[in-house]
């Protein structure tokens, strides 16, 4: 069995810096430059980000990944583990949160950058102007939803649901939808191969 920091190394797509350690973008924040060491030693994993964000933070991000085991709740009493068990769920749900609506935001400066190379053809400076700027607006917005994570991220959650249930419902089902598609094509695409793997066989026993 593959050990446990090997298997979050490749996850992240880290970099071997020795025997036992690797470098990582962080996902506890928006990592540019690998700032995440990994280690394993004897045994255990250890984390650190250089970067400045708290181990917890970045075991919470690893967790929501499926790349760090979960807390051992079994001995806690009724009540806190409950309380554990509840945390946990907000925070996925966070996270399918945030994925989805990154989404929506890439889907949206996609169209704006469009709209803005067509105002630039027919040279319509007002309405390119207008695009340029929504393309900006969007960007800045992509980069504060990236950037949340832990705390942040479970209080922007907590207060869209609160503002917005339908709207936090409909990002969620845009995503969901989007995924189905990506599937769906991918199926197609499959079976078009496997159809013209087919007539190939076909036309060389022939």
């Amino acid at each position: 069995m593959m050990p446990i920091a090997e298997i979050i190394a490749e996850a992240l797509h880290a970099k071997r810096t020795g025997p036992g350690r690797w470098m990582a973008r962080c996902p506890a924040h928006d990592d540019r430059t690998p700032s995440l060491s990994i280690t394993e030693r004897n045994g255990s994993v250890l984390v650190h980000c250089f970067a400045g964000c708290r181990q917890s933070e970045v075991i919470e991000a690893l967790r929501a990944r499926g790349l760090w085991p979960e807390r051992k709740t079994e001995w806690l009493p009724r009540e806190q583990y409950r309380q554990e068990r509840k945390r946990r769920d907000s925070y996925r749900e966070a996270e399918r949160w945030k994925n989805a609506l990154l989404l929506v935001l890439e889907h949206a400066r996609r169209d704006a950058w469009h709209e803005f190379l067509d105002c630039d053809a027919a040279g319509k400076k007002d309405e390119r102007a207008e695009a340029l700027t929504r393309l900006f607006e969007l960007a800045s917005e992509h980069r504060r939803i990236r950037n949340l994570n832990g705390a942040e991220l479970l209080m922007a959650y907590a207060e869209s649901l609160e503002r917005d249930p339908k709207g936090v419902a409909a990002v969620l089902n845009y995503a969901l939808d989007d995924d189905q598609n990506a599937r769906d094509v991918t199926a197609a695409i499959v079976a078009m191969l496997a159809l013209a793997q087919q007539a190939q066989s076909e036309r060389r026993v022939a």
